[in-house]
């Protein structure tokens, strides 16, 4: 199994190889289906590019937020509610 920074990694160099293989290729004067498609094929390849950037450099992960600390009335009103959840019946 490939390790998760390298398929990101080959990814990435990929997506950028064939943006750069396409960028001088793609019609962006024609008609406007020919427009349309030259703009979103290069929309989808930035896409493309910048997720792949964000796994690498891992944004937003590690990030945790605190969870706020209940108090002894919040707790018992929660396993109140929780006590009176409906059940669910097994089916035979």
């Amino acid at each position: 199994m490939m390790k998760l920074k390298t398929r990101l990694w080959i990814s990435f160099t990929l997506a950028c190889a064939l943006f750069l293989f396409a960028l001088p290729r793609l019609p962006f004067y024609g008609t406007t289906i020919e427009f349309g498609f030259g703009v979103l094929w290069l929309a989808l390849c930035v896409l493309v590019i910048g997720a792949n950037l964000y796994g690498i450099l891992r944004l937003g992960r590690g990030e945790r937020v605190a969870k706020p600390v209940s108090t002894r009335e919040q707790r018992e009103a929660i396993r109140r509610i929780n006590r009176y959840k409906p059940r669910r019946m097994r089916s035979h």
